[in-house]
């Protein structure tokens, strides 16, 4: 935003006090700067003085700041004056424009006289639900703040914000829900097993990162990250999770507004903008894009004929359920030589090991492929050298049938990488295979990358002395990122020499 650009001042905005919902000299000292809406029947004036200015979906907002819409976040942005000028930063998942350009996530910008600003993208057919247009307004600095007002306000301006006090993010009303659904009054409450468990709920099992815009499908209801979706989508109709058959694709509001809440108790997780921009670039499913296929399956159930449903319901008596997927099947006696499990349907169902083609998402299963941080190099590591995740499992499964190749010992203490490398014809269910065979198979594809192929920030830390083995590292982003866990446990083989490797 610079200050060559033509401002965007309507004509009906003039410096009388009607027009501002100003009553008194008195009240204009106060303020620096105010957020004058283009609809002024519809929204009030936003003020900003010397105290920070939040604008969200907060019940504790004030009204003017207060919005009932669930594209606009709990905090969508927020106003601080330094030295006599207001800068905005947006801390929003859909964005804040100003004059129709999108803001930096997390970066403060200054507002200028006559900017135009708007909540989250303005389309025509996007209204709040009390069927009113999103909000926008025209930046308008005070004429009582002159210069010399603003010197004296130097002092107090220079001196370092207090910091937040823990509390208030305890009063916000998400994360006392997300803190109440595991048991504990306050942040400091949780213990690891259900700090796990809460990033767990909250990550999306495609890319094992938190949910960035979470779509449900249905019936199953299982949820994804709105690009790790749209990817999936383009080539495929079934779930992810349980590959049952979806009909239909839903925003998640009530889960993205948990994530929000959550990366303020753990703002070490937010993304970066180059993520998000990348993010952003590959959802596919979008709002019109959701709604146009609403459309077609609502034309295509209202030209159904009644008599369908009664020709089809004979067909039902022979068929059952998956028991992994729930994907109804004929019944069969297909059984997993590893997990004895029957009952499972062709996609779910044993196979040997080389006939396994449908690995898209790396597992999550092994300790390291839960530290987003080891996560995040396997992946970068993957995508720079365009790896797809079926590639790396056929890679895996070539040199652990080989029976030439070198055996890591973590292979021979996995009994089930001991069973199936000596007897190739097993058939194993996909269950196993993206819990028990591998996540251990991508663990020794990382150990051995050479350290030339990777980043030096990533060589040239120390190496954890738990090792594979650390709990630390799965909840504790500094920890994770400071040592290198893909290595062996050797605090535990000095206490105890003739602990397992």
């Amino acid at each position: 935003m610079n200050e060559q650009n033509t401002p965007l001042i309507t004509p009906t905005l003039d410096t009388t006090s009607e027009v501002f919902g100003v009553n008194s000299d008195e009240e204009l000292e106060e303020y620096i700067l105010e957020l004058v809406p283009i609809k002024s029947s519809l929204f009030e004036v936003i003020r900003v003085g010397k105290e920070k200015v939040h604008v969200g979906r907060k019940p504790e907002y004030d009204r003017c700041c207060r919005f009932d819409d669930a594209r606009i976040s709990t905090t969508h942005c927020e106003f601080e004056q330094t030295d006599g000028v207001v800068y905005i930063k947006d801390v929003s998942t859909n964005g804040t424009y100003i004059n129709s350009k999108r803001l930096v996530r997390d970066e403060k910008v200054a507002l200028n006289h006559g900017d135009e600003l708007s909540f989250v993208v303005q389309t025509p057919n996007h209204k709040l639900k009390s069927g009113q247009p999103l909000p926008s307004y025209i930046v308008r600095y005070t004429s009582h703040n002159d210069s010399k007002k603003r010197k004296s306000s130097e002092k107090a301006e220079d001196e370092p914000a207090p910091k937040k006090p823990k509390t208030d993010l305890q009063n916000d009303d998400e994360t006392k829900r997300i803190l109440a659904l595991f048991g504990a009054g306050s942040q400091d409450d949780l213990d690891d097993d259900s700090q796990d468990e809460l990033n767990k709920e909250l990550t999306c099992p495609v890319c094992a990162d938190l949910f960035y815009k979470p779509l449900s499908v249905l019936p199953c209801l299982h949820n994804f990250c709105s690009p790790c979706l749209s990817d999936w989508d383009e080539n495929n109709d079934t779930c992810p999770t349980c590959r049952i058959r979806y009909d239909d694709i839903r925003k998640n509001h009530n889960l993205n507004n948990l994530v929000e809440a959550y990366l303020k108790t753990k703002p070490s997780l937010n993304k970066s903008q180059e993520i998000i921009q990348q993010l952003e670039s590959r959802i596919k499913l979008t709002d019109e894009e959701l709604l146009q296929r609403n459309n077609r399956r609502n034309n295509q159930h209202s030209d159904e004929d009644e008599e369908d449903n009664d020709e089809d319901q004979d067909d039902d008596d022979d068929e059952i359920t998956c028991n992994f997927c729930s994907q109804v099947m004929t019944e069969n006696d297909l059984r997993c030589d590893i997990c004895s499990q029957v009952g499972l349907c062709t996609g779910c169902g044993p196979r040997r090991l080389t006939e396994h083609q449908t690995v898209v998402v790396i597992p999550t299963e092994h300790p390291i492929l839960r530290n987003r941080y080891e996560r995040e190099i396997i992946l970068s590591f993957m995508s720079h050298n365009n790896v797809t995740p079926q590639e790396l499992y056929n890679e895996c499964i070539r040199e652990l049938m080989d029976p030439n190749a070198a055996v890591p010992q973590s292979y021979v203490n996995n009994h089930h990488l001991t069973t199936v490398r000596s007897n190739p014809d097993l058939t194993v269910c996909k269950h196993c295979i993206d819990t028990r065979i591998f996540p251990e198979l991508v663990y020794q594809y990382r150990a051995r990358i050479p350290n030339e192929r990777l980043p030096a920030t990533v060589t040239a830390r120390p190496n954890c002395w738990y090792g594979r083995e650390c709990n630390t590292m799965v909840h504790n982003t500094r920890h994770a990122q400071n040592f290198n866990h893909v290595c062996e446990n050797v605090r535990t083989r000095q206490i105890n020499p003739e602990a397992p490797v």
